[in-house]
């Protein structure tokens, strides 16, 4: 029987046998201790693969640098900014998205018939009410924005002041006729809804937004011609066009549906004691539809035939009443009443281009700062 040999460890001085590598005492190793040649095989392997784990991450993170930045010049924002002098509103850097789907703009036959006129700060207040409606405004082109082909995106300005054109829309135009800034323009558009963009100075600003339906060029000269307080939409030089209704600064919205040039036949079959028109004179029925659309649901507003005049060419303002009419206009509205009927003035036989204007009393609470004028249609007159 061999004889075990030992020896002292290392480090507690106890006996331990000869081949031990690390004390059964202390767990200390013991000179000559090596570690198994496998084992630092798969050190070094594990560290390999941390390695290359730390290496795959660093580059993954920097592809996606890359891609991102890749990204934002494709990503279609446009940044429109203004070179329209004079305006502090046109000195506006926005940046405007495109939609999903660029709105369609093609005008249906009887556009213009269909449009509405209504005051710009009722449809800044109250866009999501006419989103879809077809209106009018007469404005400036304060900024262009080209995109491709042949479309837009424009900002117009619809109300002139005493000096420059303020209260802008957004609106998206694709068409062949290029529009410049500083064009004016009869525009017949769809409401959209509202547009936010970032201005110059970091704020926010949000306008209507709109779609280009019809448009047309208005000759600068005539509309130098007139002083800026007269081209006010339905003013006399620049009357709401045949066949649209408009809103009133009233709250009032007029529609002026059909004109007879020569109603003495008509107004004589309703009372045989009515008067005929005087010598070279003619009695001119006007049907004409009010709806109460901003007005109090707990008051009514009165509206009548005495609410309207005509002034033609001559400019002289017919004011002089037929008699007694069929269906002559007269009514109480609460908000959201509507109503139809007939207004009759004795106007000149040479008088021509002949507007309705209205221009209720103050008694009816309903009164307007200024009259707004209507054109008629001119068949049959």
């Amino acid at each position: 029987m061999s004889k075990e040999r030992f020896k002292k460890c290392a480090n507690c001085k106890n006996f331990i046998p000869e081949p031990a590598m690390v004390c059964m005492y202390c767990n200390a190793e013991q000179p000559g201790f090596k570690k198994e040649k496998g084992k630092q095989l798969g050190e070094k392997k594990n560290t390999g693969i941390l390695k290359k784990i730390g290496v795959g991450a660093v580059v993954v993170f920097f592809l996606c640098i890359v891609l991102t930045f890749i990204g934002s010049l494709f990503s279609g924002d446009e940044t429109v900014t203004s070179t329209q002098p004079g305006q502090q509103a046109a000195a506006v850097a926005a940046t405007f998205t495109p939609t999903t789907s660029p709105p369609t703009n093609t005008p249906t036959p009887d556009v213009k018939a269909q449009a509405i006129q209504i005051d710009y700060k009722e449809l800044a207040r109250n866009t999501e009410s006419y989103i879809g409606s077809v209106v009018y405004y007469r404005g400036q082109v304060s900024q262009v924005q080209e995109g491709f082909g042949d479309n837009y995106a424009l900002r117009i300005a619809v109300t002139l002041g005493s000096f420059v054109w303020d209260d802008h829309l957004y609106v998206h135009y694709s068409g062949e006729t290029r529009l410049l800034e500083e064009d004016i323009v009869d525009l017949w558009l769809r409401i959209d809804g509202r547009k936010t963009y970032e201005a110059l100075l970091g704020n926010q600003i949000t306008i209507p937004e709109a779609t280009v339906l019809l448009f047309e060029l208005v000759d600068a000269q005539i509309e130098r011609a007139v002083s800026p307080q007269e081209n006010q939409i339905g003013s006399r030089p620049n009357p709401i066009p045949a066949g649209s209704a408009h809103l009133t600064a009233n709250g009032n919205e007029v529609h002026i549906l059909s004109v007879n040039y020569n109603a003495w036949a008509v107004v004589q079959a309703e009372n045989r004691f009515n008067d005929p028109p005087g010598e070279s004179k003619r009695y001119v029925m006007v049907e004409v539809m009010i709806t109460n659309v901003n007005g109090s649901a707990s008051e009514s507003v009165q509206v009548g035939s005495t609410d309207f005049d005509l002034v033609g060419d001559m400019g002289v303002l017919y004011e002089k009443h037929c008699g007694v009419l069929p269906d002559e206009m007269s009514a109480n509205l609460f908000r959201g009443g509507s109503t139809s009927g007939n207004f009759c003035l004795e106007v000149d036989n040479e008088d021509e281009n002949l507007l309705a204007v209205y221009d209720p009393s103050v008694l009816c609470g309903c009164d307007l700062k200024a009259p707004v004028y209507f054109k008629l249609s001119q068949s049959g007159q």
